[in-house]
């Protein structure tokens, strides 16, 4: 799955990997920020700004903040 934020700038991507890693681009500067999600499965994103977006899926909804990227 992969989503850009509202401004268009960031790109989010959810991957298939064990702990369903959510990868953040910045396109415009060529940076990329990596974390962790869940080990169970994750079903979507929705960016709530430019800066902040929520991750949810099986048993869990996590809020993530990308300030200084």
């Amino acid at each position: 799955m992969i989503k850009f934020n509202p401004k268009g700038d960031k790109l989010l991507s959810i991957g298939n990997d064990d702990n369903h890693s959510v990868a953040i681009y910045d396109w415009e500067k060529g940076t990329q920020v990596n974390a962790k999600v869940d080990m169970s499965e994750v079903f979507g994103a929705i960016w709530q700004n430019e800066i902040d977006f929520v991750t949810f899926g099986l048993k869990h909804v996590k809020f993530w903040n990308i300030k200084g990227t």
